[in-house]
């Protein structure tokens, strides 16, 4: 592959952690340059949503300061709870009158008006007598909300991607996108499960299930506030988020009440990679899937895999394979620390780089 020579600035501003990446590309030569990752204040963010844009925006900007080089190519995502994705075929029409149509045929799927939606749209596949394409719907003030954070850090974004394309996007790059994949972006307060190619999204998908679920389960055990349970999980190995160590140990032969429930957490989202593969393959009878591909600070979880692997058929993988990018040796300790924390980050430059290459 070669690619146009530029840098990219891409951030990814989660509920739990702020993550910046400075990748050069130049030929053939994917380079990381420079990272960055800071904890966004407990204080603000709510249910896992962040409620104070201001706030965020100073965190935002006290990350870009401390890095070199920041590049005018910014890229940036919103959360996947905020995004809608869904395949819409609509017949054969002029191509000015295919925004419109895909427009109306979204409406009834929106918990808002369409008139307050943003939402895009990509051909996947064109037929004799209709046209599949891959509509991507968020609403006007989310999107507005979260380019706000880069404005009061002085950032204006060139490119909004989603995650699910920038998660598939790793794949493709290191050639592991020969079929249809799925990846699974364990977080903080939720989980984001996806199923795709190199065109088609055919699910991506919001679960409830997500690090926080072990701290409640402490709090609700131990009768700990939200700040002693996490520093519980940091004592116990449970969030290398929290944590300078690499790896989150379950400590599920414990024996006590409170490991039982972190297996059923784990069970419950086994349970719901089961019933987003059944209803992908339910609307796609050819699609078979061999491997799961799991990322997200939670993937780093020691026995998690393991457990989850219990009750899903495919092999799970961790997607960690970063073999065909350079980096910078000054900061390869701190990426090989959070490099599952990284994923969307740089998925969103590989993701705009493959694209100036088509």
């Amino acid at each position: 592959m070669f690619f146009k020579k530029k840098n990219f600035t891409c951030i990814d501003i989660g509920n739990h952690n702020i993550k910046v990446v400075n990748l050069n590309v130049d030929g053939e030569k994917l380079k990381l340059n420079d990272l960055a990752i800071k904890r966004i204040p407990n204080e603000i963010v709510k249910n896992g949503i962040i409620i104070d844009y201001a706030i965020a925006g100073a965190e935002l900007k006290e990350v870009v300061n401390s890095m070199k080089n920041i590049s005018k190519n910014i890229i940036t995502t919103i959360p996947n709870r905020d995004l809608l994705i869904r395949e819409v075929e609509i017949p054969l029409m002029k191509d000015n009158e295919v925004k419109e149509s895909l427009k109306w045929e979204i409406n009834d799927e929106l918990p808002y008006d369409v008139e307050n939606a943003v939402f895009d749209y990509e051909l996947v596949k064109k037929f004799k007598d209709k046209l599949k394409f891959m509509v991507i719907v968020v609403k006007k003030n989310i999107l507005k909300n979260y380019l706000s954070i880069l404005e009061k850090a002085n950032l204006k974004a060139k490119v909004v991607n989603i995650q699910p394309m920038a998660l598939l996007s790793i794949l493709e790059y290191s050639n592991l996108l020969n079929n249809s994949e799925i990846i699974v972006d364990i977080g903080s307060f939720s989980s984001q499960i996806t199923i795709g190619n190199k065109t088609e999204i055919f699910l991506s998908r919001t679960v409830d299930i997500g690090g926080i679920n072990f701290t409640k389960i402490l709090m609700d055990n131990k009768n700990l506030d939200y700040k002693t349970a996490e520093n519980e999980k940091h004592d116990l190995n449970l969030d290398t988020e929290l944590s300078e160590k690499n790896d989150y140990n379950l400590n599920l032969d414990a024996g006590i009440n409170y490991n039982y429930q972190f297996v059923s957490s784990v069970n419950d989202l086994a349970s719901e990679i089961n019933r987003s593969i059944g209803f992908v393959q339910m609307k796609n009878r050819e699609l078979k899937f061999d491997n799961i591909y799991i990322t997200g600070g939670g993937s780093k979880l020691s026995g998690l895999k393991d457990e989850l692997g219990k009750n899903i058929s495919q092999s799970l993988i961790t997607l960690n394979n970063y073999k065909m990018i350079n980096m910078n040796s000054k900061i390869e300790e701190q990426f090989r620390n959070n490099k599952a924390e990284f994923a969307v980050a740089i998925g969103l430059g590989i993701s705009e780089v493959m694209a100036d290459e088509n």
